[in-house]
């Protein structure tokens, strides 16, 4: 099922990204090679083309070499190229444009091929200026080249309360009142409504060392989800320890990554892969020795996991509701999607930590189930409204490997049809783990 395009771009594939990708230092071709294989092996299939100019570089030359070893290795890439990376620091250069146009035009075959689009840059800040170099870039580019994505990520809504980037309404309170909510979705109508990139995506990081939770978060879904409309939506789970935030473990990671797919995002940019040598940033899938973490190996079973289990569902079949049953964790704020009694398919849940994504078809509904506690639940029951015979669960991501079987396991309901009802019970789900169940 195509995605929305602005031009004649659309989303063919679910997309696992890597934010600071393998290095690509230029030494050798072996060596770069094997580095950009690294991403391959954990099932990513998307470089974004960031990364520091000591592992990568960024003149044209550079991210000719970035594309030739990703088209060798099946992977797409996002140019990075310096002429306009960080378009919102550089004001819009025909003379450049023309040039760099011309350039990526002329590749080989084979690293066209490999050529995703062109990655604007990360987190524009809420000022005239970075609207105005972006925009411009933007239109050039797109206009030059329609089949190619031209990319942006955008700053998560906790960046209202921080007076972070031109948000002037912030009280640092770690909480969204309604200036910075008001704030936070004039930021979003500059960079989409505006703007109309052909992939909305975004970054939130919800957790931190000291044991507490963005309250935001869900509302940022939401919003990101709402404001995209039919274009895709891709978020950023957080693989990297840094400042006052957590060094994720396996809830965590399952958490972020699978809130998301709840809502319907048809992409996941890992944030890092690599781990920057900016202070106060930590071991993400590697060490600073270039040394695999645990870190690597979970990502890598969680990507795998998406790709062949949960990515399926969500590129072809539509999300037509997501839904909490309590504001749970810390007391979610601008909620709006609580389960009731005008809810779709599902009629109650039996545990207020849990959420569930629905997907619908003219063949098939699916529940995506998510834990967002990060301890095992057993025992959910939930109620599905109408005469249903039977349910279908999905293998889980907990061991999942190449050779996971992929059929979905049958599970009869019990019917009550005094009230139009049918129940079964979810036996057990790993903290923050989502788990995909097909009804009919």
């Amino acid at each position: 099922m195509p995605c929305f395009a602005q031009t004649e771009w659309y989303q063919k594939d679910f997309i696992l990204g890597t934010f600071y990708d393998p290095p690509c230092l230029g030494l050798s071709i072996e060596k770069d090679s094997s580095s950009f294989q690294l991403a391959k092996d954990a099932y990513f299939n998307l470089l974004t083309g960031t990364q520091e100019n000591r592992f990568i570089n960024h003149e044209y030359d550079g991210m000719v070499r970035a594309l030739s070893i990703a088209s060798k290795l099946g992977l797409f890439y996002l140019v990075s190229d310096n002429r306009y990376f960080q378009a919102y620091d550089h004001p819009f250069d025909s003379i450049n444009g023309v040039s760099l146009i011309t350039q990526y035009r002329n590749l080989a075959t084979n690293e066209r091929n490999a050529l995703y689009g062109y990655n604007l840059g990360d987190e524009p800040h809420f000022n005239s200026t970075h609207l105005e170099n972006i925009s411009s870039w933007k239109w050039f580019i797109e206009s030059s080249e329609p089949h190619k994505l031209v990319y942006l990520n955008l700053v998560g809504s906790f960046a209202a309360d921080n007076n972070w980037g031109g948000f002037k309404h912030g009280n640092k309170d770690g909480s969204l009142d309604k200036p910075e909510m008001e704030d936070y979705e004039q930021y979003l109508t500059y960079y989409i409504d505006s703007l109309r990139p052909a992939v909305v995506s975004f970054d939130h990081y919800p957790f931190f060392k000291n044991g507490t939770v963005r309250r935001d978060y869900f509302y940022n879904l939401a919003i990101v989800r709402a404001k995209a409309g039919l274009r895709p939506f891709w978020a950023y789970p957080m693989t990297v320890g840094h400042y006052d935030y957590i060094d994720p473990n396996e809830a965590h990671l399952y958490f972020m990554f699978f809130c998301p797919l709840a809502y319907g995002a048809k992409g996941l940019i890992a944030f890092t892969f690599w781990p920057p040598s900016e202070n106060g940033f930590r071991t993400s899938l590697f060490d600073r020795n270039g040394n695999k973490t645990l870190t690597y190996e979970i990502v890598k079973r969680i990507n795998l996991y998406v790709k062949k289990v949960v990515a399926p569902v969500v590129m072809n079949v539509q999300n037509i509701a997501v839904y909490h049953v309590t504001n749970f964790p810390n007391q979610q704020q601008w909620m709006s999607d609580t389960l009731n009694q005008n809810s779709k398919v599902i009629a109650s849940i039996g545990n207020d930590q849990v959420m569930a994504g629905v997907f619908k078809n003219l063949k098939h509904t699916y529940l995506f189930i998510v834990n967002k506690d990060l301890t095992s639940i057993s025992n959910i029951e939930i109620v599905l409204k109408g005469k249903i015979e039977k349910v279908w669960l999905a293998p889980s991501v907990v061991d999942f490997d190449e050779i996971t079987s992929l059929s979905y396991t049958e599970k009869r309901t019990i019917i009550n049809i005094k009230i139009n009802c049918s129940t079964f019970i979810l036996p057990t789900i790993s903290g923050g783990e989502g788990r995909m169940i097909r009804i009919q």
